[in-house]
C-alpha cells in the first residue's frame, strides 16, 4: 500500500494541473510554461515509478 501513495499523489497532482482554472491562473502569473513542465515531468514519473518499484522489489527478493 505504501507504494501506492506517490502513484496516487501524482494521479491527483496532474488532475489538477490539467484543471481551466489552474491554467487560467498559470497564464495570470507568467508562470504557464513551468506548469507544462511539471506536468511532463509528473507525466515521465507516472511511466517511471511502477517500474522502479519493480527493480527494487526484485533487489530486495535476490538479497534474501
Amino acid at each position: 500500500m505504501a507504494e501506492q501513495i506517490p502513484f496516487s499523489i501524482i494521479e491527483n497532482v496532474l488532475s489538477n494541473l490539467g484543471s481551466s482554472v489552474v491554467q487560467e491562473l498559470g497564464s495570470m502569473y507568467g508562470v504557464g510554461k513551468e506548469l507544462k513542465k511539471l506536468e511532463e515531468t509528473l507525466g515521465t514519473l507516472k511511466v517511471i515509478l511502477p517500474d522502479a518499484e519493480e527493480q527494487l522489489e526484485k533487489s530486495y527478493a535476490v538479497k534474501d
